[in-house]
């Protein structure tokens, strides 16, 4: 089915998405890499792509910085680059940044901004 699907459509976003799941699952992050630059490259939705660079970011173990602060920029409600951030701070000891850097951010978020104080 998954072949299928990219061979009627080669940039289906979810098909990309499950193929590079799957590419890393064996160990193969580059052509998961590929798949998740396709999508980046292709979709129009900005959760779509902020989610691809996120994926991407963790292709080969280590977290690219660079592809976490794109799908931020992209997409600068979603909460799931700002996951990764914090998590890669706190990875390299630096939990009080990734404290403050989430509170910054749940406080420029309307729908957040209640929870930041707590």
């Amino acid at each position: 089915d998954l072949t299928a699907s990219l061979l009627i459509c080669p940039h289906y976003p979810l098909a990309l998405r499950i193929r590079a799941i799957v590419n890393e699952h064996l160990g193969d992050a580059h052509a998961a890499h590929k798949d998740y630059t396709t999508i980046i490259e292709t979709a129009t939705d900005p959760k779509v792509q902020s989610d691809a660079y996120c994926d991407r970011a963790v292709c080969f173990g280590d977290v690219d910085v660079d592809d976490i602060e794109q799908a931020h920029r992209i997409y600068p409600n979603y909460l799931k680059p700002v996951q990764f951030k914090a998590s890669a701070l706190v990875n390299d000891g630096r939990v009080d940044e990734a404290i403050t850097y989430v509170s910054e951010w749940m406080a420029g978020t309307t729908e957040n901004a209640d929870r930041a104080s707590q």
